[in-house]
């Protein structure tokens, strides 16, 4: 069902402008045989560590086997257009990442092309899904492939400062040489003097801490959720409660204690519910029987106004993209239906209002497909009733002149075939009849065919 595409990572070809940096070679992209790694029944796991430490700490949750038989190979479903539902997907691709990670790579961007390909093929051989949805479940994987990388080295990086007691990311250069147990320690080494010890990286960590660490509304903002996606806790509240949920009701759950009935664990999580509900009060009456379920233009506006959300909106994650809630629904903000406004596992990842216009401008080339059709078929019928009065006229001609006169030849059209004086007088008369009747035939068809041609079908 998939193609892959192996190739030869020491021949990197990007499909950026960025330079290309400095790798050491490798002959093959199958993964690393790394002797510190082996499969286990839960998937990889570390060989030779201390068993204490090992059932003292939580465990490397590195995916599971691939299934020897097809038939038992786990179908794929995607909530919310960008999240795989089962557990032990993203595990699942750490672990192909970590096995074919044999570049220096430091974003998702980065990875040659025909190793990608690689590890799709890979994936396929853990998971199934409907053939035609491998292009979402390409894009999900995609997503979530950059996602884990991401995670996976920033983690590998927080471990290892951790272990050379570095506390400050300048002094990342102190962790060379340190060995790894997925990553060869010259691709480690060359990730932190290419990358991660450049003054323009640090600066960019530096601000993206800052940024995690700011306070707003008097804390730092938290949730419940840990490391379970938004998507997937709606999943389970709407298996728990049997019933679709909408966004207040996710939102209580993520940012409050038990599960959503205790306190919110910020304050900022607070005061924007506070501020939605006297909103609500303030538009609809203070009987909540009369509020709708979400109200997109009121959490807006408590949490700061739509210039506050960049790319997705607070309180629900990467589940819903601002411009589709705010936008799309801006000539009908409350929202009584469980569409954008009322998150289920087909709740859009996508610029609404861009999928409407495409979808105009798909019924408008419809319409004029449509007329042109109905050109072609007018058209058509007139060269068919021109057809048979040319038919018509060709069985006068042929009684007029005789059926037995013989096309003109080359002689008859002046050609230079040399011929006795005689034979000369005898076929000018001959010829000259023949090119008669194909004048008047030719001239009947240009007069009547061909203006009808030019008036009614421009290619004719």
């Amino acid at each position: 069902m998939m193609a892959s595409s192996m190739g030869n990572p020491g021949n990197q070809t990007s499909t950026n402008n960025d330079p290309p940096l400095e790798v050491p070679s490798n002959s093959s992209i199958e993964p690393i045989v790394n002797e510190t790694l082996e499969l286990g029944s839960g998937g990889l796991s570390t060989a030779g560590e201390d068993v204490a430490r090992q059932r003292r700490t939580r465990g490397p949750t590195l995916g599971r086997i691939a299934p020897e038989d097809a038939n038992k190979k786990r179908t794929l479903t995607i909530l919310g257009d960008s999240v795989f539902a089962e557990k032990g997907v993203s595990s699942t691709i750490v672990k192909i990442i970590k096995n074919y990670f044999t570049g220096v790579w430091p974003t998702w961007r980065k990875i040659p092309d025909d190793v990608k390909e690689a590890m799709w093929k890979k994936f396929g051989e853990y998971f199934n899904w409907p053939l035609q949805e491998e292009p979402n479940v390409r894009r999900v994987w995609e997503k979530t492939c950059k996602e884990r990388l991401k995670d996976t080295l920033n983690g590998e990086r927080t471990k290892a400062m951790k272990e050379a007691g570095v506390t400050n990311i300048i002094d990342i250069k102190k962790c060379k040489g340190m060995k790894r147990h997925w990553m060869p320690t010259e691709i480690w080494d060359v990730l932190i003097d290419t990358v991660w010890s450049t003054e323009s990286w640090q600066n960019k960590s530096k601000k993206a801490l800052a940024n995690r660490l700011t306070e707003k509304e008097g804390s730092i903002t938290k949730h419940t959720s840990g490391s379970r996606s938004f998507l997937a806790t709606q999943k389970l509240m709407e298996e728990e409660l049997q019933r679709p949920i909408h966004y207040p009701e996710l939102f209580e759950r993520t940012h409050k204690r038990s599960k959503g009935s205790g306190d919110f664990v910020d304050n900022k999580s607070k005061v924007v519910s506070d501020k939605y509900q006297s909103t609500l009060s303030e538009k609809y009456g203070d009987n909540t029987s009369d509020h709708p379920e979400f109200d997109p233009e009121a959490w807006a506006s408590s949490i700061g106004g739509k210039i506050a959300t960049r790319t997705h909106v607070y309180g629900f994650g990467t589940m819903v993209n601002s411009k589709a809630l705010f936008d799309a629904t801006s000539s009908a903000a409350a929202c009584t239906t469980n569409s954008v406004c009322g998150p289920s596992t087909s709740t859009p990842h996508m610029d609404v209002s861009l999928n409407d216009d495409r979808i105009v401008s798909l019924e408008q080339k419809l319409e004029s497909l449509t007329d042109d059709v109905s050109q072609v078929k007018n058209a058509v019928g007139d060269i068919s009733d021109l057809k048979n009065q040319f038919q018509i006229m060709m069985s006068f001609m042929m009684e007029k002149f005789g059926s037995n006169i013989p096309p003109p030849t080359k002689e008859d059209l002046g050609g230079k075939k040399r011929a006795t004086k005689k034979t000369q007088d005898n076929g000018q008369e001959e010829g000259t009849k023949k090119i008669k009747v194909m004048f008047m035939m030719t001239s009947y068809f240009t007069l009547f065919v061909g203006d009808k041609c030019i008036d009614g079908l421009e290619n004719c």
